[in-house]
C-alpha cells in the first residue's frame, strides 16, 4: 500500500505540474518565452541571450523581470 501511495503522490505531482506549465505558456509573451527557455531551460547567460536574440543585456534584464512578476502572479492566484 506504501508504494501504491508514493506512486498516486508522484503523479498527482506531475498532472499538477502540468497544469501549471499549461498556465504558464498562455501568460508569457512569444519574446518572454524565448527568454525563459534560453535562460531557465538551456541554462544561458544574459549576455548570450542578448546576442542570440539581437536585444540589448538590459532588455533581457527586464524580460526576466517581467517572467518573474507574472510568475508571483500566477502562483499568487
Amino acid at each position: 500500500m506504501d508504494r501504491i501511495d508514493r506512486i498516486e503522490k508522484k503523479i498527482d505531482y506531475y498532472e499538477t505540474m502540468d497544469q501549471l506549465w499549461i498556465k504558464w505558456q498562455k501568460v508569457m509573451t512569444p519574446r518572454e518565452t524565448d527568454v525563459f527557455h534560453k535562460r531557465y531551460m538551456q541554462d544561458k547567460r544574459v549576455v548570450g541571450i542578448a546576442v542570440e536574440l539581437m536585444v540589448s543585456e538590459q532588455r533581457v534584464y527586464n524580460l526576466i523581470k517581467q517572467l518573474e512578476e507574472k510568475w508571483s502572479l500566477l502562483i499568487n492566484e
